[in-house]
């Protein structure tokens, strides 16, 4: 066989620098190089905003001297040497100035050697790039890896080459000594044989360096996996990483943590320690804004800190949300707590509010309805709860100057927010000066500190914000999440008529709540608005379902550009194709709208990772067939439900029966596995049956409150 030695000779040169630039690349003295370099960019800025009260100088009269002096964080005090503080603090001997030095440089090289980076997928630089790179390949192929670290054959291909350059023509061959000759002849044998292992070779490179040139790979691996890769590189360091606690200082997490807490009011469920840990964070820190993401549970988190603060005797609790989810809130204290609730709206809100101020209880309003307050003979709240935070962002609006006024009067202040505010500083310092004024001056005396990452530690004491990729450990791989809303006037008279005609009346009592025709008039089309704007904020798409063509008319209309179209029993396959490839094509927040019994069967929408079922079906298996079109085995988010429920409405009654019958299958738990869930779709439910028990709880519940 003809070998063209030359030609040879580039490519196994090429490819050996290729290989050698590979492993150096995602070598362990690349990785830990640039981890030391994100250690020490995170760890600048968490040392900035750490308060100087945890230096260990054991004097309280220099740590109030340092403060008086406006050296409030280490941030202010590494500016100084011993020099230049003791002038500082000139009453002090220098030894004891010497002392505060060395806590300092101490704490600092703590702090460093104990920061783990946080890692955002969405924003990775050429130093996170080699950790999730080096993570990766190292252990997705690892084989792979490892062959080529062992690698011999191309240095001895190379060597071969250089023997086999040496043949020459015919002419000049008669120069040559027969045992000279006879190695280059014995090289081109060699190489014949070693030809086939360096064939190989190249397709295991031609496998890898593809993958390694383009960032998504590993960037992909780390969304679908980031327990893993915390797990692997805490193996390789020994440095924990915090994935439940955002973007806080180590410090500061350790001493969260290690606060006790007393949530054993909470008699409705667990919390998740990612929960726990914000309940903590808002408790210690008392003033803060919880950005947690859809679906994680700020409500929660705010039950806790409610139910915390009761025990220690603060039973004066103030919840401002908005209107369409009032009935939710309610609904959540009563599962959760049982702490006695008051409404401050409609024609009973004064008795309700003269009860709260005499009362252990929580009380609930919007923030339109805080202008009926008398907020200057409020002389005190225990803890203020203000949900979708971002509605109070406009400071010349009178429910925003409501909100401020009684958090100025409130000892504890949670704000809640699934908006990733932090995108709009202005906002941003807003909130935070309602809640931590000094956080905002401190960005105006360091304009520093209004860059992205030192904004982002500056305001940690705060702002909380988690997004579902740092817990998806802790979440189950279906949540299911109930919302419940109250019917307006107009839709509950809708209702009414359908009550009025006996079981020939369902279908009305199951649409009333859609009845009102408009966000403003319809509790449920406004939580609908609400979760689909909150998706699109935070990068996701949903699918909404409902058995109602009017229901899902009106969503589409409300929706507006934001709809991609809606696939109902007389849309023809290819239409729908068309439609599911437009979702699919789409940017986040799409939305696809579908009849349950048309778009709920024989179709792949995993685009979406967001449901919402309109009204509860008379059976599992017809909602768990519209939730597999987003769920499918391999989807690597985890897919949030959303079931919208009526209060006092046949959707209880409904949803009653149904728990009942399935009896084993909690098929509604937080925690309920994927397998569970699915296993439900053989329990045997009688459809006729379901319905004519349910028409008659509610036959009954409505003849009690008549009593």
């Amino acid at each position: 066989m003809r070998i063209d030695v030359k030609s040879q000779a580039f490519k196994i040169k090429q490819m050996k620098r290729n290989i050698e630039n590979f492993l150096n690349n995602i070598s362990e003295a690349t990785m830990q190089d640039s981890l030391k370099k994100l250690q020490a960019k995170r760890a600048e800025n968490d040392i900035e905003v750490i308060p100087v009260d945890v230096l260990n100088s054991g004097d309280d009269d220099i740590i109030s001297s340092l403060r008086q002096n406006n050296i409030f964080n280490i941030g202010d005090l590494k500016r100084y040497d011993a020099k230049s503080l003791g002038v500082v603090l000139n009453n002090f001997t220098p030894e004891a100035v010497e002392k505060v030095i060395q806590d300092k440089d101490i704490l600092m090289r703590d702090i460093t050697v104990n920061t783990f980076p946080k890692i955002d997928p969405d924003r990775l630089n050429k130093d996170s790039l080699i950790l999730l790179k080096h993570w990766y390949f190292n252990t997705t192929y690892q084989r792979d890896v490892e062959t080529l670290e062992s690698l011999t054959v191309t240095s001895e291909a190379e060597a071969l080459l250089n023997k086999m350059k040496k043949k020459r023509g015919k002419l000049l061959s008669l120069f040559q000594s027969s045992s000279e000759k006879e190695q280059i002849n014995k090289a081109f044998t060699e190489f014949e044989q070693i030809e086939p292992e360096l064939n190989e070779i190249k397709k295991l490179v031609d496998k890898l360096l593809p993958e390694y040139e383009d960032d998504k790979y590993a960037r992909d691996a780390f969304i679908n996996d980031s327990a893993a890769f915390y797990a692997y590189i805490e193996s390789r360091t020994g440095v924990a990483p915090t994935t439940h606690s955002g973007d806080l200082p180590a410090i500061l997490v350790e001493e969260i943590q290690n606060m006790e807490l007393d949530v054993s009011g909470l008699t409705g469920g667990t919390l998740r320690p990612y929960q726990l840990f914000g309940t903590k964070y808002a408790v210690y820190n008392k003033r803060t804004l919880i950005g947690d993401e859809m679906g994680l549970g700020k409500t929660i988190q705010a039950l806790g800190v409610i139910t915390h603060l009761f025990t220690e005797q603060k039973t004066r609790a103030f919840v401002i949300c908005p209107k369409s989810v009032m009935a939710n809130w309610a609904h959540e204290i009563e599962k959760w707590t049982g702490i006695p609730v008051k409404i401050f709206h409609g024609a009973k809100r004064d008795e309700a509010y003269k009860e709260w101020l005499e009362t252990p209880s929580i009380l609930i309003t919007n923030p339109e309805h805080t202008k009926n307050l008398d907020i200057d003979a409020l002389d005190y709240v225990d803890c203020l709860i203000i949900d979708e935070a971002h509605l109070i962002k406009n400071p010349k609006t009178q429910r925003t100057q409501n909100a401020i006024a009684i958090a100025a009067k409130s000892e504890y202040v949670m704000m809640m927010t699934g908006t990733p505010i932090e995108n709009n500083v202005n906002e941003m310092k807003h909130l935070i000066g309602i809640l931590q004024p000094h956080i905002v001056e401190e960005m105006e005396r360091h304009p520093r500190m209004n860059e992205p990452e030192a904004f982002k530690t500056l305001v940690s004491p705060a702002y909380l914000r988690r997004k579902r990729i740092d817990v998806l450990k802790e979440l189950p791989e279906i949540d299911f999440i109930e919302k419940f809303s109250e019917m307006s006037g107009k839709e509950r008279d809708y209702y009414n008529e359908g009550v009025r005609e006996g079981l020939s009346g369902l279908m009305k009592m199951r649409r009333a709540a859609f009845t009102g025709n408009s966000i403003d008039d319809s509790e449920k089309l406004a939580n609908i608005m609400e979760i689909c704007t909150e998706a699109k904020e935070n990068g996701h798409k949903v699918l909404i379902f409902s058995f109602f063509k009017d229901n899902l008319n009106l969503i589409h209309e409300t929706l507006g550009a934001q709809s991609a179209g809606i696939i109902s029993g007389d849309v023809g396959m290819d239409e729908r194709q068309g439609m599911i490839d437009e979702f699919t094509a789409r940017e986040a927040g799409a939305t696809l709208i579908g009849q349950i019994d048309a778009a709920g069967v024989g179709l792949n929408i995993q685009a979406a990772n967001i449901v919402i079922l309109c009204e509860p079906q008379w059976k599992p298996s017809t909602e768990l067939q519209a939730i597999g079109r987003a769920y499918r085995m391999g989807q690597t988010r985890n897919v949030i439900v959303y079931r919208l429920l009526s209060e006092k409405s046949i959707d209880e009654a409904i949803t009653q029966v149904r728990d009942e019958k399935l009896k084993s299958f909690n098929l509604y738990a937080n925690d309920s596995s994927v397998a569970d869930v699915f296993k439900a779709q053989e329990v045997e439910i009688n459809e006729a049956e379901v319905q004519k028990e349910a028409f008659e709880i509610e036959r009954k519940r409505l003849e009690e409150a008549k009593v």
